[in-house]
């Protein structure tokens, strides 16, 4: 259907098309009666990018704009809702009638369907509420272009900068644009008519990407790059202040006005902590002030006290001392009964490496001295910037101590760069880049706020200030699981895209479109009660999560299972999908069986690994400082749920110059005590059972580890279970003792698993052992998401006799589980880009660049309505 008169050819008049435009206005009073929403293939649009939505009646013989409100659905006579949409790359809006479905040719006298051409690439478009003025901008030209939606005539004004949004206050107002690249937000007034007035240029963080607004008079401007937003009146302009995308302490932010921030805050025990308020004794389970590296001493005499000590991991590390050189660190390193400079022949000053006469491959000299580039980045001996004198090791520094701006941020190492928790810091790059988009209730309450690089959604107390931690109500075993590994976002399996939210009955929604082509609907409150929680789908069917039939592996080797459990092989019971009882329709799969709560499950692999290394820790370095103690860079083993009596195994990725070690071979050794940031060993040679038996090895040495080591953390006689999305759980904390189990810690939260015995004596009945065996002593694993037996392996003797076996490290149970939950969501598109909520028909419409289309979403019912193209 074609109503509209041609565009302009001209940048600044238009053309008058009075007789062509009443004659269209009678055609389509006439064709009006029998308009109704329709399928179309036109495809109006090439590559949309944004879009905005006008409404406009015919009245007095004239199209006159009116406010969105108004274009309710009722009235398709006299009334038209239209999408006005920016495609970007081609340089042109393109106008669609969201009644009849039809694309509107805004010039007759050319062939095909036409919009408005600007020429270069129009980056998003906005319209006014009353609809008396819609406006693009277009990044290749920096201009600002302000359209007539009557005639479709159009203006452009030059910007001071490469624009990359556009917003309008709801008042019609002010217009604002963002001006990525620069650290500027540019405000212009809007007249009555929509007229363009002065710019007022605000100054903000660097690369802000969009202005979203509340109703309330708050305005929240969001980053390509940093992890806050700024908030300020969008009617006065006054920055009212900055609310952190991440936990508090480290979000870059001064959050209790204490001219201190993140770890330079006493009041923050680790980056993750979600408030900087000083510690209050009996407040907090662990306080700084119990920990060597948050008591404000100077524990290890270095003259460096907590975290500016590179010894510190955070607060809660309980020894400051584990940076010490081995001259200075009050061992006997080498075990000759001599200790640290002076005492010691072998330490030239006390910041020598080694108590001993270290082996170097290649060279008797030491790495700074020997013509060698050991470390392998180009640059040798007192080239290497790593060497200050030819005593020296090549060893790369950390990179929060290095003297290297590593993520090219224009901060330079601890504390300038707020990414750098200490000194020891593996990496300066902080937090992935958020691309954030904003919605805020409307109410003002909440804000809702986009994170593309950590695909989630996060949730923003603007009564308060503050970040949410939606995982912070302990109402469901979920919850506890998503806190228990760090989350305190809503997450989803691509990165979001929109976010839009709409007060329903007693209830406020939220809707979340992401990359993957999908909407879900977000409960954020009901009945003024918040929830932050992805709304359940309701269907009529019974569902179960389900785990499909497991993999065995030994090492690299597949191991060909069949359908019964191998006898020689640790297993998880029979490889049969069974009943749990007879009257009960819940199923266990191949020896899994599942919790009730469909919600805490998630689609995800799982392994099952014996003596296999706990996550996280093959990512760390070590340095072995005596055949007893080893200082580990960059991490913290309590995290990573280390404990007295795991393996501390050694990978040797090259020779060392010992015969003893060689390189692709592993050491490990049982560990005694361990810290956040340093290991003791136990005295005397390692051991482990191999397929040949029992293998041992020789104690490490300094003298053969001049470099940092690569190693791997395998709990003793243990399965580690772990799930590709879950992680490895475990209640392991920090304390002045080291790291210990927490013990107000939930059960259920751990990644360990043990075989199941057979009474002191008793001989199996048959193997594979199964859980009908007389004598069987079960030690059933059990987490939030599943639980199961292990049982042992086992052969059977030319007799018939059957034997127990031991199981093999690296013996590998893997599996896929696909969760039981639905969420509510829809799929609305390829690649959807941007959501528009119209209220007075109570639909989302979502714009999907791939598909060329706009979808609408019936809110009544949460279902998608009709396809526009």
């Amino acid at each position: 259907m074609r109503f509209l008169p041609p565009q302009s050819t001209n940048w600044t008049t238009s053309w008058n098309t009075g007789a062509l435009w009443a004659l269209l206005a009678v055609l389509l009073l006439i064709e009006a009666g029998c308009a109704s929403p329709t399928e179309s293939t036109q495809y109006a649009f090439s590559e949309p990018t944004a879009m905005a939505l006008t409404c406009r009646q015919f009245e007095g013989g004239d199209w006159k704009p009116v406010a969105l409100e108004t274009c309710d659905g009722t009235d398709t006579n006299t009334l038209r809702l239209l999408a006005y949409v920016a495609n970007g790359p081609s340089g042109d809006v393109r106008l669609l009638d969201l009644y009849t479905g039809d694309a509107v040719d805004l010039d007759l006298l050319i062939p095909g369907n036409n919009g408005i051409y600007l020429g270069g690439f129009v980056a998003d478009v906005a319209a006014r509420n009353l609809s008396d003025r819609v406006y693009a901008i277009d990044s290749m030209l920096s201009e600002l272009v302000s359209i007539d939606p009557i005639d479709n005539t159009y203006t452009a004004l030059e910007l001071l900068h490469t624009p990359g949004s556009i917003s309008i206050a709801p008042d019609d107002a002010s217009l604002w644009v963002t001006y990525p690249g620069t650290n500027q937000v540019g405000v212009f007034a809007l007249d009555e008519s929509g007229g363009l007035g002065e710019e007022t240029t605000m100054e903000v963080g660097d690369n802000p990407l969009s202005v979203e607004f509340g109703d309330d008079g708050t305005a929240l401007i969001t980053y390509t790059t940093l992890p806050f937003v700024t908030r300020l009146d969008w009617q006065t302009l006054e920055v009212l202040g900055f609310i952190g995308l991440t936990p508090p302490c480290r979000d870059g932010l001064d959050n209790d006005d204490d001219g201190l921030i993140d770890s330079q805050d006493p009041g923050c025990i680790d980056p993750n902590d979600f408030d900087e308020t000083d510690c209050v004794d009996g407040e907090d389970s662990v306080c700084p002030e119990l920990a060597s590296c948050g008591n404000g001493i100077d524990d290890d005499g270095d003259g460096l006290v907590d975290l500016d000590d590179p010894g510190c991991v955070d607060r809660r590390d309980s020894t400051e001392n584990s940076d010490a050189r081995a001259c200075q660190d009050g061992l006997d390193n080498d075990g000759d009964g001599k200790v640290d400079y002076p005492d010691d022949p072998d330490c030239a000053s006390p910041t020598g490496q080694y108590e001993a006469t270290p082996s170097f491959p290649e060279s008797d000299s030491p790495e700074c001295g020997n013509g060698i580039d050991d470390d392998g980045d180009g640059l040798a001996d007192m080239d290497d910037p790593d060497c200050e004198k030819e005593t020296d090791i090549e060893a790369p520094q950390a990179q929060c101590s290095n003297g290297i701006d590593d993520d090219g941020d224009g901060l330079v190492d601890y504390p300038d760069d707020p990414d750098c928790f200490s000194a020891g810091g593996s990496m300066e790059a902080g937090e992935p880049a958020p691309m954030a988009r904003a919605a805020i209730s409307p109410d003002g309450h909440y804000a809702y706020v986009t994170h593309r690089g950590e695909r989630a959604v996060l949730v923003l107390d603007l009564f308060e200030n503050k970040l949410v931690d939606v995982n912070s109500v302990d109402d469901s075993i979920s919850r506890r699981l998503l806190k228990q590994t760090g989350r305190y976002t809503l997450d989803f399996s691509s990165p979001p895209s929109a976010v839009t939210i709409e007060a329903r009955d007693n209830n406020v929604f939220a809707y979340v479109t992401t990359d993957s082509g999908n909407t879900s609907r977000i409960v954020v409150e009901s009945d003024s009660e918040p929830i932050h929680q992805l709304e359940e789908a309701v269907t009529t069917d019974t569902r179960q999560s389900i785990a499909a039939k497991p993999q065995l592996f030994l090492g690299d080797e597949d191991i060909q299972i069949g359908y019964s459990a191998p006898p020689g092989y640790p297993n998880l019971g029979p490889l049969l999908v069974e009943k749990i009882s007879p009257d009960s329709d819940k199923r266990r799969y191949y020896g899994i069986e599942f919790t009730d709560d469909l919600r805490t499950h998630r689609n995800e692999t799982w392994w099952v690994e014996y003596e296999g290394d706990l996550p996280g820790t093959d990512d760390l370095w070590a340095t072995i400082t005596s055949p007893t103690h080893v200082t580990i860079e960059g991490g913290n083993l309590c995290s990573l749920g280390v404990l007295p009596g795991d393996w501390f195994s050694i990978k040797l990725d090259r020779n060392t110059g010992c015969d003893a070690f060689k390189a692709n071979e592993e050491y490990s050794y049982l560990i005694k005590e361990v810290n956040g940031d340093s290991i003791v060993l136990e005295a005397g040679k390692g051991e482990w059972v191999t397929v040949e038996g029992i293998e041992t090895v020789p104690a490490p040495t300094p003298g053969c580890f001049p470099l940092p080591v690569r190693f791997e953390i395998r709990p003793r006689e243990t399965f580690v279970v772990s799930g590709s999305r879950t992680g490895f759980l475990h209640n392991i904390i920090s304390t002045p003792e080291g790291c210990r189990a927490d013990p107000e810690g939930d059960p259920l939260f751990t990644g360990r698993a043990t075989m199941a015995t057979l009474a002191e004596g008793a001989v199996p009945e048959m193997c594979p052992i199964m859980a009908s065996e007389a004598d069987i002593q079960l030690a059933t694993f059990e987490n939030p998401i599943l639980k199961f037996d292990i049982f042992p392996p086992c052969t059977i003797s030319p007799d018939g006799t059957v034997q127990i076996g031991e199981p093999i490290r690296d013996t590998l149970w893997r599996f896929e589980v696909s969760s039981g939950f639905l969420s509510n969501t829809l799929a609305t598109g390829y690649l959807p880009v941007e959501q528009m909520l119209h209220s007075a028909q109570e639909l989302l419409y979502i714009l999907d660049l791939a598909g060329r289309s706009i979808l609408s979403i019936d809110l009544t019912v949460f279902e998608t309505s009709t396809s526009f193209y």
